[in-house]
C-alpha cells in the first residue's frame, strides 16, 4: 500500500525516499568536493577547514532528518486529526521526556566539549603543531578533535584534555604568528619578554645581552618571512654562585654549538637570585620536532657543566 500525504511535502512514501536518497548522494558528494577543494588550498588553517566540514555536515544530518519526518507513514503518527494517534503520542511525549532527561544527563560532558570544540575551531586560540601550556601541562598539539585535544608533553607523553576544560582555563601558547610581527617590540610581547629580577648594577649589560640576542634572532626571522610560526620553548635551571661566570662562559659554548641544530643559538637570561642563580634558558625554532629531538641532550650538557666539579669528585 502507498500512504499519500497531501498536506506534507511528500505526495507518497516512494517519492519521499526516492528524494532522500538523491540527498543523501549529494551530500556525500559535496563533502567529498569540498574536503578536496579545501585540501589543495593551503593557507587555509588545518582547524578552519575542519570546522567548515563539521558545519556543513551538521546542516546536511540536519535536513535529512527534517526529510524523514516529512515521510508520509512517519508524519501521520504525529499527526492529531488522524484517529487511532492519539494513544501514540501520548506514549511518545512520555518516551521521548524520559530519553531527553536520560540523555541529557549522559550527554551533557559530550554536549559542553561538543561546543567548545567549536569554539576552538573559531576563536583558534592554537593550532595543530603549536606548543601551549595548559593546566601545567607543557607540549606540543598533535590533535584537535571535536570533543577534546591531544598534546604531546616533552617527555614523550600524550595528554588528552576535554574541549570543555581547555576553554574553561588560561591558555599559553608559546608558538609566535609572524605575519602578525611588524617591529622589535611586536616580536618581545609575544616572546613574554619580561624584566628580569637582577641587581641594578648588572640589569644594563646582561640585559644589553640579551637585547642583542633577540635582535639577531628578529633580524633573520625577517629574512626568511616564508615561514609563517616560530617555536618559542623555555625551561629553567638554577646556577651556583661559585664559578658561575666560569659557568657561563661555558654554556655560551655549548649554545654555541646547538644554534645550527635548533636554527637559532638559544638564548638564556637570570630571572633572580635564591639559594641559586635562576636562569631561564630559551629555545627558538621553526620545527617543534627539533626541541624534542636536541632539547634532552642540551639540557643535559647544561647541567653537566654545572655539577662537573661534583660528579668528578664522585
Amino acid at each position: 500500500m502507498i500512504l499519500q500525504n497531501g498536506n506534507g511535502l511528500f505526495a507518497t512514501d516512494i517519492e519521499a525516499f526516492f528524494v532522500i536518497g538523491i540527498v543523501i548522494v549529494g551530500t556525500l558528494i559535496f563533502n567529498a568536493i569540498l574536503s578536496y577543494i579545501l585540501a589543495k588550498i593551503k593557507r587555509i588553517p588545518r582547524q578552519q577547514k575542519l570546522f567548515v566540514n563539521f558545519i556543513v555536515r551538521l546542516i546536511f544530518v540536519g535536513i535529512i532528518i527534517w526529510l524523514i519526518f516529512e515521510i508520509p507513514s512517519i508524519s501521520r503518527l504525529f499527526d492529531e486529526d488522524t484517529p487511532g494517534n492519539e494513544v501514540f503520542l501520548t506514549i511518545f511525549a512520555s518516551v521521548s521526556s524520559a530519553l531527553s532527561i536520560g540523555l541529557g544527563f549522559a550527554f551533557s560532558g559530550i554536549f559542553s566539549n561538543l561546543v567548545a570544540g567549536m569554539v576552538l575551531f573559531s576563536v583558534r586560540p592554537f593550532e595543530v603543531g603549536d606548543i601551549i601550556k595548559i593546566n601545567g601541562d607543557i607540549g606540543v598539539v598533535r590533535t584537535i578533535k571535536s570533543t577534546s585535544t591531544i598534546i604531546e608533553t616533552f617527555d614523550n607523553i600524550l595528554v588528552e584534555k576535554a574541549n570543555g576544560d581547555v576553554i574553561s582555563t588560561d591558555i599559553l601558547n608559546y608558538t609566535i604568528d609572524l605575519t602578525k610581527i611588524r617591529t622589535f617590540v611586536d616580536f618581545k610581547k609575544e616572546l613574554h619578554y619580561t624584566e628580569e629580577l637582577i641587581a641594578p648594577s648588572k640589569r644594563k649589560s646582561l640585559k644589553d645581552k640579551e637585547e642583542m640576542s633577540l635582535k639577531s634572532v628578529f633580524k633573520s626571522v625577517i629574512k626568511k618571512r616564508k615561514q609563517e610560526k616560530i617555536h618559542n620553548y623555555l625551561f629553567p635551571m638554577e646556577f651556583p654562585y661559585k664559578r658561575f661566570h666560569k659557568l657561563i662562559n661555558e654554556v655560551e659554548n655549548i649554545c654555541e654549538q646547538y644554534k645550527e641544530k635548533f636554527g637559532f643559538k638559544p638564548i638564556y637570561h637570570i630571572t633572580g637570585f635564591d639559594n641559586f642563580i635562576k636562569v631561564n634558558f630559551r629555545i627558538l625554532t621553526f620545527n617543534s620536532g627539533k626541541i624534542f629531538e636536541h632539547q634532552p641532550s642540551f639540557a643535559k650538557e647544561i647541567y653537566s657543566t654545572i655539577f662537573k666539579d661534583y660528579l668528578e669528585s664522585n
